[in-house]
C-alpha cells in the first residue's frame, strides 16, 4: 500500500499494532508463504511432467500437504492475534519450516540504510549471520523481485564464491523468497 512504510513498521511496530495497517502487512506475509508453497509444488510438478511420470500421491505426501495447510492456517490465525513483531516472526518461522520442510530458516529485512539484516533466525549460526548480513540477491528498491530456489548450492553459478561458506554451515539447498 502507498501509505505503508515497511522500514518504519520494523523500527516502530507499536504504532501499527492497533490499526489495520499491520494486518495488511501480515496478510502480505501470509500471501508470501502461500506463494512459496505453491511455487515449490509447481517446481515439483514440472519435474514430474518432464520425466513423464504420473503423480500418485502416497499417504506420506497427503499427510505432508495437510501439515502444510495447517501451518498456513495457524499463521493466518496468528496474524489476527499478533502480540508483538517478535511473536509474529516466530510464528512465521514455524510456518515456513513446516511448509517447506526445512530445518533452518530466517527472516531478513532491509534497514533504512539499505542494508539487509537478519530479524529472526532458526538453526542459523552466529558466524553465518555475521558473514551474510548485508548480502541479498536483490536491491532494496527492486520491483517485482522473484523467488530464487537453489537445490544444490555446489551447482549455483551465481554463488560459486560462497560455496565454501555454505559448506562450512552445512547448507546445500537455499531459498530466497521476497516479500
Amino acid at each position: 500500500p502507498a501509505n505503508f512504510d515497511l522500514q518504519d513498521f520494523v523500527y516502530s511496530p507499536t504504532q501499527y499494532l492497533d490499526s489495520s495497517r499491520i494486518y495488511r502487512y501480515l496478510a502480505y506475509l501470509l500471501l508470501a508463504f502461500v506463494l512459496a508453497s505453491a511455487f515449490m509444488a509447481l517446481r515439483s510438478n514440472r519435474r514430474l511432467k518432464q520425466s513423464n511420470i504420473k503423480l500418485v500421491e502416497s499417504e506420506g505426501q497427503v499427510k505432508r500437504r495437510l501439515t502444510q495447510t495447517r501451518a498456513i492456517a495457524h499463521l493466518s490465525e496468528s496474524v489476527s492475534h499478533a502480540e508483538s513483531l517478535e511473536h509474529l516472526y516466530e510464528v512465521a518461522l514455524d510456518t515456513l519450516q513446516h511448509t517447506v520442510n526445512c530445518d533452518r530458516a530466517s527472516i531478513l529485512l532491509f534497514d533504512p540504510d539499505g542494508v539487509i539484516r537478519f530479524k529472526a533466525t532458526r538453526g542459523i549460526s552466529d558466524a553465518y549471520i555475521k558473514r551474510f548480513t548485508g548480502h541479498s540477491p536483490w536491491s532494496p528498491d527492486e520491483k517485482n523481485a522473484r523467488p530464487i530456489l537453489i537445490e544444490d548450492s555446489e551447482q549455483w553459478d551465481d554463488g560459486k564464491t560462497l560455496v565454501p561458506e555454505f559448506r562450512k554451515a552445512g547448507i546445500r539447498s537455499l531459498g530466497f523468497i521476497p516479500l
